[in-house]
């Protein structure tokens, strides 16, 4: 696991999170195996985001942002730039 882009910090909480998901997902998967993260733009998602890419091989992961079109069109082409955003970072 790594620490992430600098401009995603780490707590205790975030980082016992992410052991959490690495450790589920070393249970299921190779390292080589590729991870599709369906992200909302939401914070769960977003965290998930966050916890996969960190605890995976750099370019295993792949952002798939998803739209449950519940809200109106400007929040949702928001939340789809927020998670190309925090995706490009990551």
């Amino acid at each position: 696991m790594t620490d992430g882009p600098p401009e995603l910090p780490s707590n205790r909480r975030s980082g016992a999170f992410e052991r959490r998901v690495a450790r589920s997902l070393d249970a299921y998967l190779t390292a080589d195996e590729p991870v599709v993260v369906a992200c909302s733009g939401g914070p769960d998602s977003l965290s998930a985001l966050v916890a996969t890419t960190r605890s995976r091989p750099a370019g295993s992961v792949i952002a798939a942002c998803f739209d449950h079109q519940l809200r109106p069109v400007p929040e949702t082409e928001a939340d789809i730039a927020l998670v190309a955003e925090v995706a490009g970072r990551l």
